[in-house]
Order: structure tokens, then sequence, then C-alpha cells
């Protein structure tokens, strides 16, 4: 099955008016786990930051995404897991709430 062609700036300005998952989802006639692609593709060419999906999560009602950064090679992941598949490290989960306290 071809891959489904996706105008990036079409679907970022979607993502910036606030559209959550389910409403990208049926637009783009995608799943969740290809709303997950899109999001890992734009991170990866820079198009849209780590810290703005992050700030998205609140938005995103209908699939949950982790969201996860290595604190010493920088990748972002969007699996949970514990440790960095590429260098080890432990995984700082970037959807968990900061306490002002810590």
């Amino acid at each position: 099955m071809p891959k489904k062609k996706i105008s990036a700036n079409e679907l970022l300005t979607d993502i910036r008016a606030g559209m959550d998952d389910a409403g990208l989802m049926e637009k783009y006639g995608i799943s969740a786990k290809g709303i997950l692609t899109v999001m890992n593709t734009l991170i990866w060419k820079g198009l849209m930051s780590p810290s703005e999906l992050a700030e998205r999560r609140s938005l995103a009602k209908t699939v949950f995404m982790p969201v996860l950064k290595c604190p010493a090679c920088h990748e972002i992941h969007f699996s949970k897991q514990d440790k960095c598949p590429k260098c080890g490290h432990m995984l700082k989960n970037l959807n968990e709430k900061k306490s002002p306290f810590t």
C-alpha cells in the first residue's frame, strides 16, 4: 500500500490552530499510529519542536502519545521505554507535570 502524501505546511497550520488528534485523523485519513509517525517526522525535519509537541499534549484527548527525551543524546522517542535505545541513558518523560518543588 503506498504511503499517503500529507502537506507538512497544512498539517502544521492545523496543529497550531489547535486541531486535536481526532480531527487530524479524520481530515488526513490517518490512524493513531499515523499521527505518531507524522509528529515524529515533523520533529526530525525540524518543522516542529519537541517542546511544541509537549505543549500540545493538553489538546490531544483521543490518542495517548508518550513523549520521552533522552537527557544525554537529546533523541525524542514516542514509545514508553525506560532507556534510550540509542545511548542507553534513562529517558525523561516530557508529559509528566513538573512539581514547583523539584
